[in-house]
């Protein structure tokens, strides 16, 4: 299990980050991902007031958000999806469970 990782901004996963020209990145979550599930840049997670935001990055394994009653929402390439505490975020065979500081 890796430790929790603060997400407070604009923040990268993936297995080989890159950002794009002019992106305001506050933070790059490298995963080590030896099956390459995970794409280089998965995905970006925004940040705002109303809570912690996923977006598939044009993956090529996509990626979904499941919460607690076992609903499983998969997500559209750029488009935006809130997340709520307790939720996991899949992305390849990878996965993290949103928690509130």
């Amino acid at each position: 299990m890796n430790p929790p990782e603060d997400v407070s901004a604009l923040t990268l996963i993936g297995r080989n980050l890159a950002g794009y020209d002019g992106e305001m990145i506050s933070r790059l979550i490298s995963v080590h991902d030896t099956s390459r599930s995970a794409s280089k840049t998965h995905f970006p997670i925004p940040v705002s007031s109303e809570g912690l935001w996923v977006m598939d990055g044009n993956s090529t394994e996509g990626s979904a958000i499941s919460i607690a009653v076992g609903a499983k929402k998969r997500l559209t390439d750029g488009i935006p999806a809130l997340t709520e505490t307790g939720a996991r975020v899949q992305f390849g065979d990878r996965s993290f469970v949103v928690t509130k500081a």
